[in-house]
């Protein structure tokens, strides 16, 4: 019973409104959530409880941090979220839930296109354990979409769930018997890992003396070579990284190479690429380079095939483009590099590949992964780089300068961060 009365207990629910719900109340309370939490000091234990769900009613105070104190009477808060704003509770044993809502954009077009998303992201004692949990918004409502949530509770040891209910039908809002078996929802959940798994979210909780991000700046987090300060006015201005044909200014002091059309047979999965002779590995000779495009299912970026020259004055490489020699990138950019057929799109045996750039002087990195990355080269002072961007959940604000080796080798150069509102 001890066990019991001091284990933690957080539930969050995150679910929208039903059809008959929202005939009832103003279409806006919909698009926020609703975070209750309460606190009480029994001498001989403590208890605790979170819930967060889509908020069903008005009944609730504006968003704010409430922080709990031990020695008083039975405490209840009532917090409605709405999109842009924060709420957290805070228990004197140290817990603390925090619980963020954002909204999408509108868009002229679709059926859905003006009912923007909105979602929502939950932190347990500083970890970020859902991200961007769509709960209305896109016409959810009328999609059947069901409902998420995440149930936790702890005693020495926090487990997490997340579970998937079914969400209630016009018929089952209605329904006068709320105890027939039939009308329960369905509800599947899955265990998550141990929190302490989970890093701690440094972008949400600041450290002390650790400088404020603000939004839309651009952040170098590695490097001090000069092609980062030339890349930082560009890098998340533009296409530059996305894109070979976006001029450049003037005033820049990098270059893109000048692509035409491929002057050899390619694979049939390299079809429409384009070519450019350039010095790729910086190692004085000439390079044959083929870029490829994809946006699909599978794969959303680009790809590098490079032929390793032999000469400085001339162009001499193999006659075949798919060489031992070849380099492959981004999929052979990774230390256990895959052979080309084995690389997307060539093969699915290679899903995994990519790199990693490490963010800072700690452990923490970047994973960039190959078939979710496009790769553009560029020159700077007469040294030939190349900038890798993502489409990756992971890594989409990121973006890593590489300087290409001879003998299929590079140097990570730079690790930019575009900062945006964390969820």
């Amino acid at each position: 019973m001890m066990i019991r009365a001091q284990t933690v207990a957080l539930v969050l629910a995150l679910s929208g409104a039903s059809a008959h719900s929202l005939a009832q109340f103003d279409d806006d309370i919909f698009r926020s959530i609703t975070i209750h939490c309460s606190y009480s000091d029994h001498k001989t234990f403590q208890s605790e409880a979170v819930s967060i769900e889509g908020t069903k009613s008005g009944a609730g105070e504006p968003a704010s941090i409430r922080t709990f104190q031990r020695g008083a009477t039975s405490q209840d808060t009532t917090y409605i979220v709405k999109p842009g704003e924060v709420a957290e509770c805070v228990f004197p044993s140290g817990n603390r839930v925090r619980a963020k809502v954002g909204e999408g954009t509108a868009r002229p077009y679709g059926m859905c296109g003006g009912d923007p998303e909105v979602f929502a992201s939950v932190w347990v004692n500083e970890r970020k354990v859902a991200s961007r949990i769509w709960f209305t918004g896109h016409c959810r409502e009328e999609k059947g979409n069901p409902d998420v949530s995440f149930k936790f509770s702890g005693y020495r040891k926090v487990s997490v769930q997340k579970c998937h209910s079914e969400r209630p039908t016009d018929s089952d809002v209605n329904d006068k018997a709320p105890n027939s078996r039939s009308k329960q929802p369905l509800s599947v959940c899955v265990d998550y890992p141990e929190i302490s798994r989970f890093p701690r979210d440094q972008l949400e909780y600041l450290r002390p003396n650790q400088k404020v991000p603000v939004v839309g700046e651009t952040e170098l987090l590695t490097g001090s070579h000069e092609v980062c300060k030339a890349v930082i006015d560009e890098v998340f201005k533009s296409d530059f990284f996305t894109s070979s044909n976006d001029p450049i200014p003037e005033t820049s002091e990098l270059r893109r190479p000048n692509w035409d059309r491929p002057s050899v047979e390619l694979p049939r999965e390299l079809a429409g690429s384009s070519e450019s002779v350039f010095d790729f590995d910086n190692d004085g000779k000439l390079d044959r380079v083929i870029r490829q495009e994809f946006e699909s299912n599978y794969m959303d970026g680009s790809v590098l095939l490079v032929l390793s020259g032999n000469s400085s004055l001339k162009l001499s490489v193999p006659d075949s483009p798919i060489d031992k020699s070849s380099w492959f990138i981004p999929c052979q950019l990774s230390r256990s590099q895959y052979e080309i057929h084995d690389c997307p799109p060539f093969s699915q045996k290679g899903d995994d590949a990519g790199f990693s750039m490490k963010m800072n002087k700690g452990k923490d990195s970047i994973f960039f992964r190959a078939r979710y990355s496009s790769v553009a080269p560029f020159s700077f002072r007469r040294e030939s780089f190349i900038g890798v961007s993502s489409k990756s959940e992971d890594s989409i604000n990121f973006v890593a300068v590489l300087k290409p080796m001879p003998n299929r080798t590079f140097q990570p150069i730079c690790l930019f961060r575009q900062v945006t509102e964390n969820f």
